[in-house]
C-alpha cells in the first residue's frame, strides 16, 4: 500500500485506470482491427504516464519526472506498442 504514496504510485494507478478504461473499450470491440488497437495501446500509454508523472512530479520536481520517469522509457513502450498493435487483431481473429 505504500507505494501508492511513493514516486511509482502514479503509474500503479494509472495502469488500474487504464485497464478499466481500455478493458471497457475492448469490450465493445476496441482493438479488432491495427488502427484501434494502436489508439487504444496510445491511449493507454497516455493514462499511465500522466499519472505518473504527475505524482512524480508532486514528490521530486516536474523536470525530474519528465528526465527520469518518460524519456528512458519512451523510445521502448513506442516500440512495444507498434508492435503489440499490429500483433492484437490477429491474435483477436485466433480467438474467435
Amino acid at each position: 500500500l505504500l507505494y501508492l504514496f511513493g514516486p511509482t504510485g502514479g503509474f500503479i494507478i494509472g495502469f488500474f485506470i487504464a485497464g478499466l478504461i481500455l478493458g471497457e473499450l475492448a469490450d465493445r470491440g476496441w482493438g479488432s482491427n491495427i488502427v484501434s488497437a494502436i489508439f487504444c495501446m496510445i491511449l493507454g500509454m497516455f493514462i499511465i504516464y500522466s499519472f505518473g508523472i504527475l505524482q512524480l512530479s508532486v514528490i521530486k520536481g516536474f523536470e525530474f519526472a519528465i528526465i527520469k520517469g518518460f524519456y528512458p522509457f519512451l523510445i521502448g513502450d513506442l516500440y512495444k506498442l507498434l508492435v503489440a498493435g499490429i500483433l492484437v487483431p490477429f491474435i483477436w481473429r485466433l480467438a474467435k
